[in-house]
């Protein structure tokens, strides 16, 4: 019967616990994927403690599609923020990679945390075929 009563303790406190970690991480990151499944942007604090408070954001191509994207834009409130338009393969110094197809970039932007109550959205221009598309899309 001590046996059964231990192992229920046992799991609620790996439940509890593992809980804890999940609000914990999502307590540190803001993260989106576009409607068409095509992007995702995660903005997160940086847990190294060299960079206390420092947070960075990456995007990520989801599918396959071989495209070329033109520019990248960070709004928040509606008022861009940054906007990238060259994006070079390989990694950088500090080791933070980009890659061309499917496109993925590590260490997009970095600033402070995001602003309680504020807006963010991403505007990824890419071209395919010739023809230039447009998605925006908020994270939260």
């Amino acid at each position: 019967m001590k046996k059964k009563k231990y192992r229920w303790i046992t799991i609620f406190l790996l439940v509890l616990l593992v809980g804890s970690i999940y609000f914990y991480v999502n307590s540190i990151r803001i993260s989106g994927v576009s409607e068409n499944g095509m992007w995702k942007v995660v903005y997160k604090k940086s847990l190294d403690e060299a960079e206390q408070g420092e947070w960075y954001g990456s995007i990520k191509q989801l599918d396959k599609q071989k495209i070329k994207v033109k520019g990248i834009k960070w709004l928040e409130n509606g008022k861009t923020i940054a906007d990238f338009t060259e994006f070079n393969e390989g990694r950088d110094e500090a080791g933070a990679e980009t890659r061309l197809n499917p496109f993925y970039v590590e260490d997009l932007y970095g600033s402070n945390p995001p602003k309680k109550g504020y807006t963010y959205k991403i505007s990824v221009i890419w071209e395919k075929d010739g023809k230039m598309h447009e998605d925006n899309f908020e994270i939260n």
